[in-house]
């Protein structure tokens, strides 16, 4: 009997995670990265971005969104500090 590892010559290609998928670009020129890395590069958890309910699309189990929409809902929550309070009008 033959060694199966000494038949084969070349090495696998390592396999692709979340972490290490590619960048996906759409034909109408955006693009999308996975949910993991978009959350590692702004320093926050993967559950925080899917629980700000990103538009999400699934591609090989793998779920892909808009870096840039995702900036948007972290900067539409900030505040100043001290801010006065938001009048409401009177009808």
């Amino acid at each position: 009997m033959s060694n199966a590892n000494a038949l084969r010559t070349t090495p696998r290609p390592p396999r692709l995670t979340r972490d290490t998928r590619p960048d996906i670009t759409l034909p109408n020129g955006k693009l999308i990265k996975p949910r993991v890395r978009i959350a590692k590069e702004n320093g926050l958890c993967e559950k925080t971005v899917q629980r700000m309910n990103p538009e999400t699309v699934f591609v090989g189990g793998v779920a892909y969104c808009d870096p840039v929409e995702v900036l948007e809902m972290i900067g539409g929550n900030l505040n100043r500090r001290n801010a006065p309070p938001k009048r409401r009008r009177r009808s």
